[in-house]
């Protein structure tokens, strides 16, 4: 890699980051505001942790498709499938971590706000993905 695909890797990172955080904090905060009412003293914390586990997966999920355009084609479906179980785990962990906590209920809702802000964090991980590859493709041209 060089020093100009270095640095427009890591600007690309950075705005993904940005992008990521950006998207299921606004979500979040939207989230909070519709289901306070609906759930009760719990949505904060509820809609928090959601957030908190979409953007751990999305941080999964961008590496490993990341990894998986750097990867030897033989070994792209091993990265890929790693990087599904790591954001399965995270969502089994947030889930039980809530069950233990508070309740049943409360993991259900959890889980299927996480579910929704990552829909939303995949749609990031796919636009940075594309402008990485962008990134990387004027960068091969300009050296030729």
């Amino acid at each position: 890699m060089s020093d100009e695909e270095g640095e427009g890797a890591v600007s690309v990172i950075r705005t993904f980051l940005l992008r990521m955080l950006a998207a299921v904090l606004l979500a979040a905060c939207g989230a909070a505001l519709l289901l306070r009412e609906t759930w009760g003293e719990g949505t904060i914390f509820a809609v928090a942790w959601a957030g908190l586990t979409a953007s751990v997966m999305s941080l999964i999920g961008f590496r490993s498709l990341k990894q998986g355009l750097d990867c030897r084609p033989q070994a792209l479906t091993r990265v890929l499938l790693l990087g599904l179980i790591c954001r399965a785990l995270v969502l089994a962990v947030s889930y039980f971590a809530v069950d233990l906590v508070v309740d049943g209920d409360w993991a259900r809702r959890t889980l299927i706000v996480a579910a929704g802000f990552y829909g939303l964090a995949l749609v990031v991980e796919v636009v940075s993905l594309n402008q990485f590859l962008k990134v990387r493709k004027a960068v091969s041209g300009a050296e030729r």
